[in-house]
């Protein structure tokens, strides 16, 4: 039974059942003299189709995907089937008109919805929808037994100081266990480097090797040797302040902290071109004419010189033993660094740990980089941190140091305009009594170096800086240090300079 409305006129209405079914009703008129007539009329109500799109799924990318649909009809027959895509990337659906389509999955992730039309013999339509969950597929890691492609190389410090040992090996999963040349294992862990620290003359000579292991078998490197070098001289800062030891200290700092900075950030103030944002290129100055020199590996794989480096997590380094540049050399270069970089979108943006072992530099370096702009407004941020143990020379950092680097480009996008440096270390000081104190910056600790492309039309020098640091060993201010541009670089002049009077070397600020 249904409920009429407006039952006493000629035109009354009424809301269908939700069933089917036929529903017959009467019409009676009556005259103005009493006299009436009745008719009847059927209404057969149609019921509506139910579309059913399927469940919800979950897919790899790049698989073939079908969508299943169906439907029914209490009192009649599905006339039409239409599938459509209502959000995600679009796809191309295959028989989009028919109960069952199929379409290709993305490449990538990806959340996809359809919806199901389904339309019966007299008109009636119903809609439903489904939604596909795509997931990239995850390639496990290809295993690989170990295999070395840097052997250790031989480091060169000073007593007190430290030596770092490294070794590049390529495989999955690796452990590196670091043993004496006697076999004793001294470390064991995930390290492919050996730091040696506080080190003395009775170290001179002491070998090392590792054994590189993993699940699928193991690879024995060669020996890397130690030299110890013995500390002959005696810093006395209560002397002159131009006497050569305040000097060479003052000068031995500052070439530290400059040496420090350029390890990290690669081209020179200055100049063209390059890997910018990326350590400058270590190696001896020429490939080995005589010595070992392994070239250059990343990830522990030999590397193509000059080949563009990938984005990503990767790590690259270069060792070289013994090496001289030609038959009348007489002094030997041994060195070597391990780079790992995670540059996960742009290169030289995100962070950076060198390892990195010279004659007298020896310990690691970790960076935080971060680039903006482009063009005329390129510039990049660098937060060194100098790691506790890090020692060039007779000089080892106090603890945790750091250098802050922001510089700018020059309209080209490619040549360093400006920079300003600005230093937060500490070092201590030996001598051959031992330990001597600790040199730090008294006051002035920034430099501001500034290029000019002007091609020489205003009549400015083509470099300029500001700023200075005063140098000081314990309560003694050692000299005073301002960055002089040059073509070469940032470089240091010592203040006050070696012709001064005494009487005005002797007041420093």
């Amino acid at each position: 039974a249904v409920t009429l409305a407006s039952p006493g006129t000629a035109t009354p209405s009424f809301t269908a059942p939700a069933s089917a079914g036929a529903l017959t009703f009467q019409l009676t008129v009556t005259d103005n003299g009493g006299a009436s007539h009745s008719d009847t009329i059927t209404v057969t109500v149609n019921a509506i189709p139910v579309a059913n799109a399927g469940a919800d799924q979950n897919v790899s990318a790049g698989a073939a995907v079908s969508l299943a649909g169906s439907a029914t009809d209490a009192d009649g027959s599905i006339a039409s089937y239409a599938w459509t895509q209502t959000s995600g990337p679009a796809v191309t659906l295959n028989d989009a008109n028919s109960a069952t389509a199929t379409f290709t999955a993305p490449a990538g992730p990806a959340t996809l919805a359809f919806a199901l039309t389904v339309t019966d013999d007299r008109g009636a339509t119903h809609v439903d929808s489904v939604v596909v969950t795509v997931t990239a597929i995850v390639i496990p890691p290809l295993q690989l037994a170990p295999s070395i492609g840097q052997q250790p190389n031989h480091p060169l410090a000073l007593e007190h100081g430290s030596a770092m040992m490294m070794v590049a090996a390529a495989g999955s999963d690796l452990t590196y266990e670091w043993r004496r040349a006697d076999g004793s294992v001294v470390k064991t862990g995930p390290e492919p480097f050996l730091l040696r620290t506080n080190l003395s003359t009775t170290q001179d000579g002491n070998c090392y090797y590792v054994v590189v292991s993993n699940d699928l078998g193991t690879a024995t490197s060669e020996q890397g040797c130690l030299t110890v070098e013995n500390i002959d001289w005696v810093l006395d800062p209560s002397d002159d302040p131009a006497n050569a030891d305040d000097r060479s200290y003052a000068l031995g700092f500052g070439t530290a902290l400059l040496n420090l900075t350029q390890t990290v950030t690669g081209p020179l103030t200055g100049n063209v071109g390059g890997m910018l944002g990326f350590p400058q290129q270590f190696g001896p100055a020429e490939n080995c004419f005589m010595g070992t020199y392994g070239g250059t590996t990343i990830d522990g794989l030999p590397v193509t010189p000059g080949a563009t480096l990938p984005l990503g997590h990767h790590t690259l380094s270069e060792s070289w033993n013994d090496c001289y540049s030609d038959v009348d050399d007489t002094d030997p270069q041994n060195g070597a660094y391990l780079v790992e970089y995670d540059f996960p979108q742009v290169w030289g943006a995100g962070t950076l740990t060198i390892h990195v072992s010279e004659p007298y530099f020896n310990g690691t370096l970790q960076a935080d980089i971060v680039t903006s702009g482009s063009g005329t407004t390129r510039s990049e941020q660098f937060e060194i941190a100098i790691l506790e143990d890090f020692s060039i020379g007779d000089l080892n950092i106090a603890n945790d140091q750091s250098i802050d680097v922001d510089r700018r480009y020059a309209p080209d996008g490619f040549r360093v305009d400006e920079a300003y440096v600005t230093f937060h270390a500490m070092m201590s000081a030996f001598d051959a009594n031992g330990g001597a104190g600790t040199i730090g910056i008294r006051q002035g600790n920034f430099f501001h170096l500034r290029q000019h492309f002007d091609d020489g039309d205003s009549g400015e020098p083509e470099f300029s800086s500001t700023g200075t640091m005063t140098v000081s060993l314990g309560r003694y201010g050692l000299a005073a240090l301002e960055p002089s541009g040059t073509q070469r670089g940032w470089g240091f002049r010592l203040l006050p300079d070696e012709e001064c009077p005494a009487d005005t070397c002797a007041d420093l600020p």
